[in-house]
């Protein structure tokens, strides 16, 4: 039998290739919140089980025509000098092997699938998750099939809609109208659409001062909400523009004329 370099190789052995294989996930902020499920594709390397991974059927043989069989050369480096040198074309093997013929002599073929990745609730950014039976598939020593994990690093990012995490917290700005925040009204501030959380409103608190809210579904977290005050923008009556001015400075007194900026002095 013929046994050219393009159907013919030396006898491998099995290729390295880890049982684990590894990959990444970006997420939204809101789903390594609340958690979600999520589908991820992945590549696989499987086993060819024909040859057990080797490459070659392991039975039909040809000695190597360049070594002679003996998987190695003299080399001459000058008159004096000589070396001996592993064959490059069997590998030191001194015979070449015929290819497998299912996996063509790679030994493994590659499979690219989707799977579903499970994010439980308040993920931290950065944390791997475990996927078993979903590695590569290799060949113990015994020649037992073995299925790894597939070791997904999930990523999301830090600030999403408006809302910022740090830590295991949350902060976010709301407007509120002006009547509102005098009326002290409680108002429904929506996280991503998905958590409501509830405030009550203070007409003293300063702008700069967080509402700080408990937040159960953040273990152990909360939730701080800057509220910022928003003027109508729809034209007021000249009669009704000075009662309201009056009224305010009864009960608040006039501003200041001159101003400074945000934290002078402090």
């Amino acid at each position: 039998m013929n046994f050219s370099s393009a159907m013919g190789s030396f006898k491998r052995r099995p290729r390295k290739v880890s049982a684990d294989s590894r990959g990444g996930l970006r997420i939204s902020l809101a789903d390594s919140i609340f958690g979600c499920e999520a589908i991820k594709e992945i590549k696989r390397i499987l086993a060819c089980e024909s040859c057990k991974s080797s490459g070659n059927d392991g039975e039909e043989k040809q000695k190597c025509t360049v070594c002679d069989g003996n998987g190695s050369m003299q080399m001459n480096v000058s008159q004096h000098t000589q070396f001996i040198v592993q064959c490059n074309n069997c590998s030191g093997e001194g015979y070449i092997y015929k290819n497998c013929e299912k996996c063509k002599g790679r030994g493994y073929f590659e499979k690219i699938e989707k799977v579903k990745v499970k994010i439980p609730p308040n993920l931290s950014a950065n944390s791997v998750i475990r996927v078993k039976g979903k590695g590569n598939t290799i060949y113990w020593p015994g020649e037992t099939l073995h299925s790894g994990s597939q070791f997904i690093l999930v990523d999301s990012p830090s600030a999403e809609d408006g809302i910022a995490k740090r830590g295991v917290n949350l902060h976010t700005l709301v407007k509120v109208t002006v009547d509102k925040i005098l009326a002290e009204d409680e108002v429904t501030v929506k996280l991503f659409n998905r958590q409501d959380v509830k405030i009550k409103l203070e007409s003293t608190k300063d702008i700069f001062e967080e509402y700080e809210i408990d937040a159960p579904f953040l273990n152990n977290g909360k939730v701080f909400v800057k509220v910022l005050p928003e003027m109508p923008t729809n034209n007021i009556e000249e009669g009704k523009r000075e009662s309201l001015i009056k009224a305010l400075r009864e009960v608040y007194g006039e501003g200041e004329h001159v101003l400074y900026p945000a934290g002078h002095g402090s």
